[in-house]
């Protein structure tokens, strides 16, 4: 619904010099008015992607969740402390600085695949501060740092991980 003496709202189907021929971006402003027509508002799709849940969001959910007791491991018992906290490390040195700022929903198996192969050739790796020698990754910091927070996602990409194959170092 437009104000009287407002111009009606506008969509943007892509910027000037875009990958679209005259003919894609027809198809395109078709299907958009076919969805606006059908009572659709693309510009609310556009802002509940923009507004979905980031890997950082479901991280730190996890490590909340988990430190209460409310998230069980494998066996149906409470995760340990010791757990927690190599968890939280993974999360913050590995996960977090590749895709933290990635939405969940739009996760592909690819992705997780490039984000562990990632790891294990070392783009995160750092000097620790502490204990402890440097932050190499490799393959088993990247199969864990995959397995410490994939379960909880809703994706069905980010579910399927669990028949990923593990890098084999």
């Amino acid at each position: 619904m437009t104000r009287r003496g407002c111009a009606p709202p506008s969509t943007t189907i892509s910027k000037g010099g875009s990958p679209y021929t005259v003919d894609e971006a027809c198809k395109i402003a078709t299907d958009l008015l076919w969805d606006i027509r059908d009572d659709g508002d693309p510009r609310a799709a556009k802002a509940q992607a923009r507004d979905g849940l980031t890997v950082a969001d479901v991280c730190e959910w996890y490590l909340e969740q988990a430190g209460k007791g409310a998230v069980l491991g494998r066996r149906g018992e409470r995760i340990k402390a010791s757990t927690l906290a190599m968890d939280r490390t993974r999360i913050n040195a590995h996960v977090l600085p590749l895709i933290g700022r990635r939405k969940v929903e739009n996760l592909t198996l690819d992705d997780i695949e490039k984000f562990q192969t990632d790891i294990a050739a070392g783009k995160t790796a750092k000097q620790r501060n502490g204990r402890g020698g440097v932050a190499t990754g490799g393959t088993g910091a990247a199969s864990r740092s995959v397995g410490c927070w994939v379960p909880f996602s809703s994706t069905p990409s980010a579910r399927s991980l669990s028949r990923v194959t593990r890098l084999s170092g």
